[in-house]
Parts: C-alpha cells; structure tokens; sequence
C-alpha cells in the first residue's frame, strides 16, 4: 500500500512576509556591484546614479526586444509582426535614450579597452553584474592589470554624466 503523501500547510500573508532565506540562499545571492562600489567610495554618487539609468535603459531596450503579452484590442489588420522596442519605452526610458544612452553609447563604442571596448566594459558591470577586479572580475577576463576596469568605468561613466548635463569628476 503506497504511503499518502502529506502537503504543507498554506501559509497566510504575514507568514510569507515574515520567512527569511535559508544560509544556503543567502549565499548564491550576488550584491549589486555598482551599488557596492557606491558604498566603497570607488564611485561618487553621481556616477552611481548613472550607472543606474545606463542599466535603466538597457533593461528597457531589451524588455522591448523580447515578446510581451498580446494586446486584448481587435487588430487592424496584418499579422501582429514586430513592434518597435522604442514603443514599449516609458517617456523617461524614452528621453534617456535619445538624450543620453544613445549619444554616449555611440562614444563608448569607439573606445578601446584591451581587447574590448568602454561600452562593452561598462555594461559588463552596470548590466550584467561582473566585478571590476578580484579572481572572478573584469580585469582577469580582459587580461589587464588590477583596477582598469574600474578605471574604465568611471571613464564611462563621467562621460555619460557629462552628456547628461549631470556634474563630473573636474566641477
């Protein structure tokens, strides 16, 4: 005779609000690089801020690019086909990519770093959460010395602030 299984009981609200991960859990969570940074100083505030927005936007480009759910309203005609990623930009997504990403991302792509470029240096770290130093980071994967990918990205980063109209390093 097969043993009944036997459920958990459901949890209210409160119940989920208050359970806390495991060690284990706590463990594989990565911090926010830029945010730790932040907090080490090896980044100023403003430049923080930009890092955020450049992630802002880059989410938002890609949100755009992926499927999203269909629309309930009739259609007009054609096949659905693809919408433009501008299209599912809120207004201020919108403005950070014409007004800043767009013209910064233009420069960064020009500049050499190693065997990459500066917009490819600063997403890694802003977007995709990569370390700028240590045995895992950046500057190990680039081949560099210590600290130029970090260097890099302030470089980045001011002259995104610059663009943006926002303080840099020199003001």
């Amino acid at each position: 005779m097969a043993k009944k299984k036997q459920r958990r009981p459901r949890l209210t609200a409160e119940q989920k609000a208050e359970r806390q991960p495991t060690p284990e859990t706590m463990k594989k969570l990565r911090s926010d690089v830029i945010a730790k940074l932040a907090r080490q100083q090896k980044i100023s505030p403003h430049l923080e801020m930009c890092a955020l927005e450049v992630r802002l936007v880059w989410y938002a480009i890609g949100r755009g690019l992926l499927p999203g759910a269909a629309s309930v309203e009739p259609r007009t005609g054609g096949k659905g086909g693809f919408r433009d990623p501008m299209d599912r930009m809120t207004q201020h997504e919108l403005h950070c990519w014409q007004r800043h990403y767009g013209p910064w991302a233009t420069w960064a792509g020009r500049q050499q770093v190693a065997r990459t470029t500066l917009l490819d240096v600063v997403l890694a770290i802003c977007c995709d959460n990569m370390a700028p130093g240590g045995k895992q980071g950046l500057d190990r994967w680039l081949g560099v010395r210590q600290g130029r990918a970090l260097a890099a990205l302030v470089t980045g980063l001011d002259k995104y602030a610059e663009i943006a109209g926002l303080q840099t390093r020199a003001a």
